[in-house]
């Protein structure tokens, strides 16, 4: 179960990455804010 959940989390979270990359394109800003997460 435990192991489902980190799944659905590590899923949920490239799924966020690769929309937050789309909005970096998009807006300049967003690339300087999130530049020290990366």
């Amino acid at each position: 179960m435990k192991k489902l959940l980190l799944l659905t989390l590590s899923l949920l979270f490239t799924a966020t990455i690769a929309t937050a990359q789309e909005f970096a394109m998009t807006d300049g800003s967003f690339v300087t804010c999130s530049g020290g997460f990366y």
